[in-house]
């Protein structure tokens, strides 16, 4: 089933792939973000990143599956395998910069907007608070993490959500700016970002 269903999904003109419930939407999204280092070596970057658009954004509406309250008891494995997508597909098929090559591409798109698709970012943090605190473990690896395009995603998801939820997204970004290791760009991003006026 999760072979064909990663068909469908780095496919043209994808179409909504037939699973039988909202858990096996959760557990597919699930194995898909631990597999995408082998995902993006089989099918290549642009492909994946069409899947990574299928499957987070509107196309499918996947997501309000993978994060419905049916399933809530799978809302922390979910975002626990986002580790994996960030730091086994992102990070380690981008190039370490600010504005990287692949950035105009599906795959590179797809990092920098997977938080302002349609769906994720309001079913996350316009939702139940549990599942911010779910979150959390998720924002602080990022905005931990060495490369630069993981960096911009996450302060990407924070600046939109600076007006709404600013306790919990003034300290964070507080709290990257005492980085020295910083790219300037990002540094220069992130200080954006406080302003919470970003595209």
């Amino acid at each position: 089933m999760f072979d064909d269903f990663v068909l469908d999904a780095v496919a043209d003109g994808n179409t909504d792939f037939d699973y039988d419930s909202n858990l096996s939407a959760q557990r597919l999204l699930i194995q898909f973000n631990h597999e995408i280092d082998a995902i993006v070596k089989r099918h290549g970057t642009e492909r994946t990143g069409i899947a990574v658009w299928y499957c987070y954004g509107c196309v499918s509406g996947m997501i309000y599956d993978v994060l419905d309250d049916s399933v809530s008891s799978g809302w922390s494995a979910f975002y626990e395998s986002m580790f994996s997508l960030y730091h086994n597909g992102f990070a380690k098929h981008c190039e370490n910069l600010f504005n990287h090559p692949l950035r105009k591409t599906k795959f590179g798109t797809s990092c920098y907007m997977i938080w302002d698709m349609d769906g994720i970012e309001y079913l996350t943090f316009d939702s139940l608070e549990s599942k911010r605190k779910m979150v959390e473990p998720l924002i602080d690896f990022g905005l931990g993490h060495g490369h630069a395009v993981v960096q911009e995603s996450i302060l990407h998801c924070l600046g939109h959500q600076l007006d709404s939820h600013t306790e919990f997204v003034q300290p964070k970004l507080q709290q990257f700016l005492r980085r020295r290791d910083l790219q300037p760009e990002i540094r220069e991003y992130a200080i954006q970002c406080q302003t919470g006026i970003i595209l």
